[in-house]
């Protein structure tokens, strides 16, 4: 999962344990009866061609990169940060994991003061603000002053 050099620092200092991604056309949530393997488990899937795909999975790990396409981050024994490519000179290093506890569908503008903070911001307005400048691109095709939806992904850090 790719997120911004800040987001990274506030997970790795355990100030982040949400993100909210802009919701595409063609996804939806779905609950899929996993009783076989210990009960109920959210899917995220994409409806491709008529075809489902799972997204995202509450209960699945996730690594987490800074760019598209980008290496795996981890951190060594000396706890500083580091890519996966980087790993030969850094003895003990390890992927950081996101599980992912819990996914909901909600309008970006209804996020709560707690809910930012769990984002890494000191306020409703901060975030806000900030996922505009984040999302710019993506949010030229939904339009600038509307209220898009988004998933709320909770999610807590597993290295």
């Amino acid at each position: 999962m790719i997120f911004s050099n800040k987001s990274i620092q506030d997970i790795l200092n355990n100030k982040k344990c949400q993100t909210r991604r802009l919701v595409k056309e063609g996804e939806e949530l779905r609950d899929w009866d996993a009783s076989s393997i210990g009960g109920k488990h959210q899917i995220f899937v994409v409806n491709s061609k008529n075809k489902y795909r799972v997204k995202w999975k509450v209960r699945n790990e996730y690594v987490i990169q800074n760019k598209r396409g980008g290496s795996t981050l981890g951190l060594c024994d000396c706890k500083k940060l580091f890519t996966e490519t980087e790993t030969r000179c850094h003895a003990g290093w390890k992927p950081i994991y996101l599980e992912f506890i819990h996914i909901k569908k909600e309008k970006l503008l209804n996020i709560t003061e707690e809910d930012a903070k769990k984002e890494g911001y000191k306020s409703r307005e901060e975030f806000i603000n900030a996922f505009w400048k984040i999302n710019k691109n993506n949010l030229k095709q939904v339009g600038a002053k509307t209220n898009p939806y988004v998933w709320v992904i909770t999610f807590k850090r597993r290295s």
